[in-house]
């Protein structure tokens, strides 16, 4: 039987906003936190949207944070269900590109590289 963390989406922002502490114990059993909802859940793009609304903060913690769920959630998640929302990872990750500090860019082209690795050219169109 799979276990699912219900309503957890509600909570992620609450979550993520530890990541700004600072902290290398907090942000550890955070990141602990992030994986493991995609291990128990397994559908990153129910976060997509969530993860796209909180790059924008000034913490670089956060951002940080959040490129390492989102690799993390890429190499978890099906490759048929990955499929369907690898348009939004792209804009996203490529958005990270270009960020100011370079350890949120280099996460970001992990993400892209390993999208690419699991999907190869089958990315999908964008959703409507």
């Amino acid at each position: 039987m799979q276990r699912t963390f219900i309503g957890v989406k509600d909570f992620f922002p609450l979550i993520c906003e530890k990541l700004k502490e600072n902290s290398e114990k907090i942000t550890k059993n955070v990141l602990k936190c992030l994986d493991n909802i995609i291990s128990y859940n397994n559908y990153l793009g129910d976060y997509i949207d969530l993860v796209e609304n909180l790059i924008e903060d000034d913490s670089v913690f956060l951002r940080l944070g959040l490129c390492e769920f989102l690799y993390n959630g890429i190499h978890k998640t099906y490759i048929n269900t990955l499929k369907l929302f690898s348009f939004e990872i792209v804009e996203l990750s490529c958005r990270l590109t270009e960020d100011m500090n370079e350890d949120v860019q280099e996460w970001a082209i992990k993400c892209v590289a390993i999208l690419k690795v699991r999907l190869g050219n089958n990315f999908s169109e964008k959703s409507t």
